[in-house]
Order: C-alpha cells, then sequence, then structure tokens
C-alpha cells in the first residue's frame, strides 16, 4: 500500500494542540495547514476524533463555546466517515496495540485507509507494527488521558 502522505490526517491532539496555540505544534502544522488550505494537499480528521477535540477543548481548554466544527470547516479538514474496512482495522490496531485508544484507533485506521501521513503528539503511534503502516509526524507534547 503506498505511503506517500499527500493526505493529512489528524489525530485529536493535533488540532487540540493547534486550538490550545501550542508554539511548536503550530510552527510544524502551519505548512501543512498551508497546504490544505491552498488544495495542494487533503487534510482530513475522523468524527471519534472530531467529537474527541470537541470534548477536549470543552473540558481541559475550558472553551465550551469554541467552534471546533467551524475550525475544521475553515481550515478545509473534512470529516472523514468510517467504512467496514476501517472498522476491521480498528479492531486489528486495537488487539495488537494494547494500550491504543479507540479514538487513536481510528486516526490510524483512517491514515491507513486513505494512504495518509498521520499528525499526532501521542506516543502510542510510535508501536513498530503502526509504523509499519503509516506515514507519521509527531509532534510535541504528552499523552492525553
Amino acid at each position: 500500500m503506498p505511503r506517500d502522505g499527500r493526505t493529512a490526517v489528524f489525530d485529536a491532539s493535533a488540532i487540540v494542540a493547534l486550538v490550545a496555540g501550542r508554539e511548536e505544534a503550530v510552527r510544524r502544522l502551519r505548512p501543512v495547514l498551508d497546504a490544505v488550505l491552498e488544495g495542494s494537499r487533503r487534510g482530513v480528521i475522523s468524527f471519534v476524533n472530531a467529537a474527541e477535540v470537541q470534548y477536549v477543548v470543552a473540558q481541559e481548554l475550558e472553551a465550551a463555546g469554541q467552534d471546533v466544527f467551524g475550525f475544521l470547516k475553515h481550515a478545509r479538514i473534512e470529516m472523514g466517515g468510517i467504512n467496514k474496512a476501517q472498522t476491521l482495522l480498528v479492531a486489528e490496531a486495537k488487539a495488537i496495540v494494547k494500550d491504543m485508544s479507540l479514538g487513536d484507533a481510528f486516526a490510524f485506521a483512517l491514515a491507513a485507509n486513505r494512504s495518509g501521513r498521520l499528525f499526532t503528539s501521542d506516543p502510542v503511534f510510535d508501536h513498530p507494527w503502526v509504523k509499519a503502516r503509516i506515514a507519521l509526524t509527531r509532534l510535541p507534547g504528552k499523552k492525553r488521558s
């Protein structure tokens, strides 16, 4: 399966870092977002990860009024649907990578399904099984709980 990474797949942690204004994440993601905005690259997040962003922003950043879905639309990051192939890959990932959350498994499956590059700050994606299957850019930050 080709992994050219022309599709930028965002884990919830990457979008939360942007919304929170975490300097290093913003610096590293700016060229990616610019490419998505100009149309030379696609940007996508799973519906599951978009929901994660919404509740993390409300709970941890205490910004319940933040329009996360408006931000995604403005940034031209589409929300990717869930199909049978992704669902099976989610189950496989959860079975193999024991500490991978369900949201992380959906981000992984979307990246694998779209042959995209996953942007995340979560160290669970450093697992060798994951790294053998997707292109990955790890951003600084700690693992979300």
